[in-house]
């Protein structure tokens, strides 16, 4: 099923009529489910009058109506159009009976009124995103979407940060995802998804091991029998001839009690990089300047496959069994060639080649069972038993061959070296989880869960092919947890507070075991006024627990000038969160924004550090402070209800007292996106996005700041079922990639080091073509329709 969330809003209509009440109501599909974002259209004399969408709950409430007789409809992409004729609103309060809509006998063969929708809206402790409302990410995957949200960012190497943090978790459908972090967010395809929600405030209801929140991805799915489906062709070409060519589909079908679903995608990436690096080292006496000017070219080729299944099966009209599957494969192989020329105080020395090549193979399965039994009306048990396996094979192949500048024939070979990593991970996931519904306001939520993890890496080096290094390391953690939360309406406000209790351990051979015991609260308290502005307040007690990598007891990774290590002494840094929000909504406008703030004591930082004369190592070390400040806005204005304009933005700071004998550290980075949609017509879109990033600066290393526009048109062909998408991001040129390395401010560094990397463009143009199908059973629904007094 494919979503068109329509939002409609509209001038208020003046009338002499004396007196003005509300209508409102539930629209839900035929096994009572709410609808989120339906369409309800107001209408006087076959003019169309004012609208609303309904809300999480389906819930739609049109206020301020002149009393009168209207025509009420209600549209759902994908469902018959649902019309009352004859509405008398002759009171202050009018509630209509459930709307119940069915679903279309026919494929997308109707005309489909497009509007201009928000692509993202807030919630008491979320946001939630919607995926088709952003053209430019149409075919791409999840990561895709999130980065038009100023809250996310990517670095270089396509790493998600969120909140200034690669520190999130990622849940399908609530279910824990086999891989987490910018690796799951890069396996997802966009077109399998209904929307994204942002948990930026998580309650005790979520495991506490994520320290900026949480990203619950809810995948698109049928209710009523019959089956659907998409498929669809994504190509981009990029600068210097490099390409993307993408393949996505899904399907679902359901009959009777039996609910099938199946996602696919593929993708082959020809990435090639060409530029300058300049990189010196000085030391403090500056009597030793060392200069590089490195030319590069650097060619990757990249292949996944990636293949999601599910199946869910009604055992009873109060149990359902689900079991889902998931499979990923990847391979890339990597080549570089550089040319360097050294200068050392000013005098050429060395001329330098170094031919690198890196094949990387990955892969990672899932199976995941559960059962939802609904005890009563009130009451649901829910049990998830989860199994995950993860694999990483990389070869690298390096040559560095020197000789003198005053005679380049005379090249020697320095180094011929052979490195070979495999990681291998495994992960039990279980939970048990009760929920009781006192009321329609008051929720008790109960669970225990366990999970075990464990990963193995091994390495071995060779120079002029005698071993060196044959290293291994084996980290396995443990999880026990136990919570609880209630949520309530009480005196017009909400609240929502509860506790996770958790024990863990931790082994990691050639380090000390290490454990943690302790209770992490939560607490949310929101408030709506009647002029339409609402506050929230949280506060959420979290965990920051160094990865396998930051732990490692052996080396990662060395090359004749940087070593990459871990530090097994790192502890599981515990953080507090405190979030104050606020949203107004006007007539045409809405605003909102959020402060947080971010403490985490124990906590560590990955800093680059000289060792000796043209030697450097990177590793993490333990701090005391880490501060982290923020806010984030979004205002959305809507003119006409064919077209929205919106801006969003986020600034953050981190702030790290006690480095040893470091002087503090400090990063701060800024994102602001305007996006305009417009409607122009029935079945076509437009979409303009200009998007800022401020220069970051971090404790190593400076970004430039970046600024880029984006353009891209949807048609659709209803009758055909095709929709074609258009986009060109960054035609002007401007989001060129720019960053400048250094070490670490330390009082006994000998040796700095500055490294200013050649620039990378994201300028690309493209197009998504995909094809949607739907065949359903019509089902007969009585026609009366009553009135809730």
């Amino acid at each position: 099923m494919r979503y068109i969330y329509v939002f409609l809003v509209f001038t208020f209509w003046g009338s002499t009529i004396n007196g003005q009440g509300s209508i409102s109501g539930l629209v839900q599909d035929e096994n009572g489910n709410a609808f989120e974002f339906a369409t309800v259209a107001v209408y006087q004399a076959n003019s169309l009058i004012t609208g609303t969408i309904t809300n999480e709950q389906g819930n739609y409430l049109i206020a301020d109506l002149p009393y009168g007789t209207y025509k009420l409809e209600v549209t759902y992409l994908g469902y018959e159009t649902w019309t009352l004729d004859s509405v008398d609103l002759n009171r202050k309060t009018l509630v209509l009976a459930p709307i119940t809509l069915t679903p279309s006998a026919e494929q997308l063969n109707e005309v489909v009124v497009t509007e201009s929708q928000e692509f993202m809206k807030r919630r008491m402790d979320k946001k939630v995103i919607q995926v088709d409302q952003n053209l430019s990410a149409s075919g791409g995957n999840l990561d895709d979407v999130l980065l038009n949200d100023p809250s996310f960012s990517a670095n270089a190497g396509g790493e998600i940060s969120f909140r200034g943090s690669q520190n999130f978790k990622v849940l399908i459908d609530g279910r824990p995802s086999a891989v987490n972090g910018s690796e799951a967010l890069q396996n997802i395809p966009a077109s399998s998804i209904a929307r994204i929600e942002v948990v930026t405030n998580p309650s005790a209801k979520y495991q506490a091991d994520s320290e900026v929140g949480i990203i619950n991805v809810i995948l698109k799915k049928e209710f009523s029998d019959g089956f659907s489906g998409q498929a669809g062709l994504r190509y981009d070409h990029r600068d210097q001839g490099n390409s993307v060519l993408g393949l996505n589909s899904n399907f679902q079908a359901k009959f009777n009690k039996v609910h099938l679903y199946l996602s696919a995608s593929a993708t082959r990436d020809t990435i090639q990089l060409q530029g300058p690096t300049i990189i010196d080292i000085v030391n403090e006496n500056e009597d030793y300047v060392f200069h590089r000017d490195r030319i590069g070219n650097q060619l990757l080729l990249a292949k996944s496959m990636n293949i999601r299944s599910g199946m869910e099966v009604e055992l009873g009209s109060k149990n359902t069994l689900g079991i889902w599957g998931e499979l990923y494969k990847g391979n890339s192989d990597y080549n570089a060639l550089t040319m360097d020329e050294d200068r050392l105080n000013n005098e050429p020395v060395i001329l330098g080649r170094l031919d690198y090549k890196n094949a990387r193979d990955a892969q990672h399965t899932q199976f995941t069972i559960e059962n939802r039994l609904k005890i009563n009306d009130q009451k649901e048990l829910h049990i998830l038993a989860d199994f995950s396996r993860s694999g990483t094979k990389r070869d690298n192949f390096r040559s560095y061959f020197t000789a003198p500048q005053t005679n380049p024939a005379a090249e020697i070979l320095e180094e011929d070296a052979v490195f070979y990593q495999n990681e291998d991970r495994g992960r039990w996931h279980n939970e048990l989880n009760y929920s009781n519904a006192f009321s329609d306001t008051s929720d008790l939520d109960l669970g225990l869960l366990h999970e075990y993890y464990e990963r193995t890496n091994t390495i071995e080096e060779f120079n002029f092919d005698e071993l060196i290094r044959d290293d291994s390391a084996k980290f396995k953690f443990a999880i026990y947890n136990a919570y609880a939360n209630y949520s309530t309406v009480w005196k017009g406000m909400d609240f929502s507070v509860g506790s996770r209790f958790e024990y863990s351990s931790r082994k990691l051979e050639g380090a000390q075991n290490s454990s943690l015991v302790g209770l992490f609260p939560s607490l949310s308290i929101g408030k709506t006024f009647e002029n339409d502005l609402s506050f929230t307040l949280h506060y959420s007690k979290r965990i920051r627990r160094p990865s396998a990598r930051d732990l490692s007891p052996i080396i990662l990774y060395s090359d004749n000038q940087v070593t990459w290590k871990g530090n097994p002494t790192l502890k599981d840094a515990k953080v507090h969160n405190i979030g104050i929000g606020a949203q107004k909504q006007f007539e045409k406008t809405t605003f909102s924004a959020e402060l947080f703030y971010r403490l985490a004591d124990n906590g560590w930082f990955r800093i680059l550090e000289s060792v000796g004369e043209n030697r450097f190592e990177n590793y993490p070390i333990a701090v005391e402070d880490e501060q982290n400040t923020g806010v984030e806005f979004s205002a959305n204005w809507k003119p006409s209800y064919k077209l929205g304009l919106t801006l969003n933005g986020a600034y953050f700071k981190q702030k790290i007292d006690n480095v040893g004998s470091r002087n503090d550290l400090a990063t701060n980075s800024s994102r602001f996106v305007f996006s305009a949609n417009y409607a122009p017509m029935e079945n076509l879109k437009l979409q303009f996005d200009a998007n800022y990033n401020g220069p970051t600066l971090y404790a190593n290393s400076k970004i430039a700041e970046t600024h880029f526009l984006n353009f891209a048109i949807e048609k659709r062909f209803p009758k055909t079922g095709l929709t074609l998408t258009l986009f060109a991001n960054d035609f002007t040129g401007g989001n060129i990639y720019k960053q400048t390395y250094s070490d670490s401010s330390s009082n006994n560094s000998r040796y700095t080091l500055l490294v200013e990397s050649y620039p990378s463009s994201t300028k690309y143009y493209g197009f998504h073509l995909r094809y949607s199908f739907r065949n359903f059973k019509k089902r007969e629904v009585n026609p009366n329709f009553q009135f809730n007094d």
